[in-house]
């Protein structure tokens, strides 16, 4: 029910933005019922990374790749929801084979049970914002637009400053993000980068939408990052079809589930995790990560070759 409802959100919200609020709450639910929270964690790092393919707006990536071909949610679902919906059930199998008999927390988790007010007519506007969000969204309304409004309309409040609100802004992140943007486009200006990308460009492997296409992603998510890879490729590579770009999003995203490494939403939560106490280490992940998300790119390249 976890991954079903962290899926669902992260393809209407940012991945990054679920991450980063749901794992204290996570934790402090499995404290009190005495479970070990590391295998629900890493369930939401999964699904938060699976549902957020299916949508042009579920993560960074997949916001550029719907810009460069001016594609709608109606686009990325047809292509994308399926072989989400079937790499989340196969995250899920494995998560459940890997932790059989372990569900138990072997000791009490630090900080597990702390809680925050809940505010319902503060829960109620952002309801409200996400609704009206989701609406601009589907309309001819330019999407930056749509997005700042949302934003103006929860920060307009009447008990709550302005200033309270920004201070609760993961800066950090911000910078990390930037910086990234920044080197990648400082490698796209390299002639050594455009030659490397005529290469792919003209390899059939590389400008189609198969295994190889999937191994690319795999390799340069897991290295550079699955934001700044598909930064590079919109940089130095024309795409070709609506179709290359969906396939492109559902493959990179897929690959981010890979080792922690392979998608920021992964770095997020073991970091809200750690300040909770709740360590997740690489090899943890790997046990999960590598053989989940290696059959569920498999599944997702033989649906592109079925279809």
């Amino acid at each position: 029910v976890m991954m079903a409802v962290v899926a669902l959100l992260s393809a209407v919200l940012l991945n990054d933005i679920v991450t980063y609020v749901v794992p204290p709450v996570l934790i402090a639910a499995m404290s009190r019922r005495g479970l070990d929270p590391r295998p629900f964690l890493i369930g939401l790092m999964m699904a938060a990374n699976i549902g957020s393919a299916a949508s042009p707006i579920g993560n960074p990536q997949n916001i550029l790749l719907a810009s460069a071909g001016d594609l709608g949610f109606a686009a990325f679902l047809e292509a994308n929801a399926l072989p989400a919906a079937l790499a989340l059930a196969i995250a899920w199998i494995v998560i459940v084979q890997a932790w059989r008999g372990r569900w138990r927390a072997q000791t009490p988790v630090a900080g597990g049970r702390e809680e925050a007010a809940f505010h319902r007519r503060h829960a109620a506007k952002g309801l409200v914002a996400l609704v009206l969000l989701l609406l601009a969204l589907a309309s001819p309304l330019p999407r930056p637009a749509a997005v700042m409004l949302a934003a103006a309309f929860v920060l307009i409040s009447r008990d709550i400053a302005s200033r309270e609100l920004f201070a609760l802004v993961d800066w950090p992140l911000l910078i990390l993000f930037a910086s990234l943007f920044l080197v990648t486009d400082a490698f796209a200006a390299l002639p050594v980068a455009r030659g490397l990308a005529a290469a792919i460009a003209e390899h059939p492997a590389g400008a189609g939408s198969g295994a190889g296409l999937a191994a690319l992603l795999v390799v340069g998510s897991n290295t550079v990052g699955n934001v700044p890879l598909v930064t590079l490729l919109l940089a130095l590579i024309p795409p070709p079809s609506a179709d290359w770009l969906t396939t492109v999003a559902l493959y990179a995203t897929l690959a981010g589930n890979l080792l922690v490494t392979g998608s920021i939403a992964n770095i997020i939560v073991i970091e809200r995790a750690k300040a909770a106490g709740v360590v997740i280490g690489w090899d943890m992940h790997a046990r999960v990560g590598v053989p989940a998300t290696l059959v569920a790119l498999a599944v997702a390249v033989v649906i592109a070759a079925v279809r």
